[in-house]
């Protein structure tokens, strides 16, 4: 009788950890999508931004190209010091959820998300 007991609670316990941890990992992963789209829409609004510093500056084509390679390079630093401040704060158990490690691979991600979700099938 206790045996059973026993089994019972080591099974209950096992499926509440296995739940568990694919509910976690499904949170950790929409909220690594949700990170990455407030990146991306920052990096847009930094791009919007600098395109009217150019129309309103008036500023020629070199100039304006400079600037702009050093805007995405700037983003780029930035965005990568974020993302690997994220990264510290994941526990390594779960590096592997996580589909970046960079702002280039976090474009690709929202890309492919992007398509996964919300292409229509022809």
């Amino acid at each position: 009788m206790f045996l059973c007991f026993l089994i019972g609670c080591t099974f209950t316990y096992l499926a509440t950890v296995i739940s568990s941890a694919l509910k976690a990992s499904t949170v950790l992963e929409d909220a690594m999508l949700t990170y990455a789209l407030l990146m991306m829409s920052a990096y847009e609004v930094s791009l919007n931004q600098l395109e009217q510093i150019i129309v309103a500056g008036k500023i020629g084509h070199a100039k304006a190209e400079v600037l702009r390679r050093t805007n995405e390079q700037e983003f780029e630093k930035f965005a990568n010091t974020k993302i690997k401040e994220v990264l510290k704060l994941i526990p390594p158990s779960h590096t592997n959820i996580i589909r970046y490690k960079n702002f280039s691979e976090m474009k690709l991600y929202i890309t492919k998300q992007y398509r996964s979700r919300y292409a229509k099938s022809k």
